[in-house]
């Protein structure tokens, strides 16, 4: 075996840290990270799943051969352990994440998504992070009904679009499933009932989750569309036509299939975040309610919906 591959190695449950963690440490370095760390650690978090070959980890750097990026990671993450406060973590790289080999044998590694979430709270990263999903990540990490470290990254990952979750509806669907968009790149894992009003199972649920382009996705989260039982999208008339169009959406759109499955959690972002617009503004004034957002509940009674309402304004899916 090469040395590559000796220090190619899986760091096991022991090695994690916070994304808190990662971000304290990241700013007490200061200068300490050189602007050759700082491209590939940039590099790394924004690729899709944080996942990159060695050898692209080194041309993100400048460099043409992949042994920089073991002696540069392993720089890195000695120094990222020490202001941690480990004084032996034996593989330093393994502080950045974890490798593995393709079946066409290419080395990858996979940035843990406690380092990628650390990045984008700092700015570092294209995907800054909103306060709300930073805080979803905080409870997530301090979740004591997990048992082990790799359940809580799979929760976090799926709090992210990353890990098993995106793996299973890649999977399951295919390619998005409104426009047929096969690019993985441009592909996001959307949850259907919103990660954080949602339960632990819930969260990991294939059946709560769409693949859609970035847009896409981008507009079911803010509520400006959804689905109706047959799959038929629903656009929101807060959504101006003629950005419909500059976007490409039509009321023609569906989903590819919605199962009994999915529309469990549809029921709930067809009721409580999607955002319908002027009429239930009218509804609300006739409840007696100052109109605190434009969300359309048909299903629910009027004292429901001010609940529900509510509840989201807390919560603040609501801003």
């Amino acid at each position: 075996m090469s040395e590559i591959e000796d220090t190619f190695e899986s760091p096991g449950d022991d090695c994690w840290y916070t994304a808190i963690e990662y971000q304290e440490a990241i700013i007490a370095l200061g200068t300490a990270i050189t602007p050759l760390h700082r491209r590939m650690l940039v590099a790394h978090a924004e690729a899709p799943d944080g996942i990159l070959s060695v050898r692209q980890l080194a041309a993100a750097g400048g460099y043409d051969h992949p042994n920089v990026t073991y002696a540069q990671y392993g720089r890195l993450g000695r120094l990222i352990a020490k202001s941690i406060g480990v004084e032996d973590q034996g593989v330093w790289t393994n502080i950045i994440g974890y490798g593995y080999r393709t079946q066409s044998k290419e080395l990858i590694w996979e940035m843990h998504p406690e380092l990628v979430q650390a990045l984008a709270a700092l700015g570092w990263t294209s995907h800054a992070a909103p306060q709300n999903l930073l805080d979803d990540i905080a409870l997530a990490e301090k979740d004591k009904n997990f048992a082990t470290h790799t359940e809580r990254k799979a929760l976090i990952q799926a709090r992210i679009g990353q890990g098993p979750f995106r793996t299973a509806l890649l999977t399951y669907w295919g390619s998005c499933a409104v426009s047929g968009i096969s690019e993985p790149a441009v592909l996001r894992a959307s949850h259907i009932k919103p990660w954080r009003v949602a339960s632990n199972r819930e969260r990991l649920d294939q059946a709560n989750g769409l693949l859609l382009a970035a847009h896409l996705d981008a507009l079911f989260d803010a509520g400006l569309i959804t689905f109706e039982t047959d799959g038929k999208i629903r656009i929101s008339s807060l959504l101006a036509v003629e950005n419909t169009h500059k976007l490409g959406i039509s009321p023609t759109m569906r989903l590819c299939r919605i199962t009994t499955e999915h529309e469990t959690y549809m029921e709930h972002h067809r009721n409580l975040i999607f955002r319908a617009g002027l009429p239930v503004l009218s509804r609300l004034n006739q409840i007696g309610s100052k109109p605190i957002a434009e969300v359309d509940s048909p299903n629910l009674t009027d004292t429901q919906l001010l609940d529900e309402l509510d509840k989201l304004r807390r919560s603040d899916f609501i801003q």
